[in-house]
């Protein structure tokens, strides 16, 4: 083990982010609480109404005073339902990114892409395009409409060659649009810590 592993550290402020730790002399960059908070929520629905599905499909059983005529297929269904609910939770949580000495390991849910530091030019954190509000003119209107929120805070690495990758789990709603309240996101935490982790081990500035 090298002097710069051994000797990286976390700063406070990035220990504290959803999914960063250190294990070892490999800094390990896990999904944003966002999307785990998420995904947890949209699985416990999905459980939710599968359960139901399920407990319906028993001989008998009514739903809003109509008789269940195919308690099979209310069971089939609900079966899936649970399957593709603990399936969609799984999937959000194998994702991220593991920096060792030799550079980055991306993890997807079916796959994973390794990434030499000698081919990354540089680290980002970069705010999609905010789109708050349309405004919509035709003959006789004109009106203004609020949006839901599409700005987020995603990070990627530049590569040598110009091509930009998109790191795995580096998602976040943007400065002005979230909880971080105009300080930085935890993407922009997760990439400072991966750009500090990259210059102590490659020596890159």
């Amino acid at each position: 083990m090298s002097v710069a592993q051994s000797e990286f550290r976390l700063s406070s402020q990035e220990d504290w982010i959803f999914g960063v730790k250190m294990r070892g002399s490999t800094l390990s960059l896990g999904p944003s609480g966002n999307d785990v908070a998420l995904a947890a929520c949209t699985c416990g629905m999905m459980v939710g109404l599968g359960a139901l599905a399920v407990l319906t499909s028993s001989s008998g059983s009514t739903i809003n005073g109509y008789r269940v005529e195919n308690p099979t297929a209310m069971m089939v269904l609900g079966s899936l339902t649970v399957a593709y609910a603990s399936w969609f939770l799984v999937s959000s949580l194998m994702v991220g990114v593991r920096a060792d000495a030799d550079g980055i390991t991306l993890r997807r849910l079916w796959r994973s892409q390794r990434i030499l530091w000698s081919s990354i030019a540089d680290v980002r954190a970069h705010e999609t395009v905010p789109h708050r509000w349309d405004l919509f003119t035709g003959p006789n209107i004109s009106t203004m409409r609020m949006r839901p929120v599409t700005s987020w805070s995603v990070g990627v690495v530049a590569l040598i060659d110009g091509t930009f990758v998109r790191l795995p789990g580096f998602h976040a709603a943007a400065r002005d649009a979230g909880p971080s309240l105009g300080t930085p996101t935890s993407t922009e935490l997760k990439v400072q810590a991966l750009s500090r982790y990259r210059a102590h081990i490659a020596g890159v500035a």
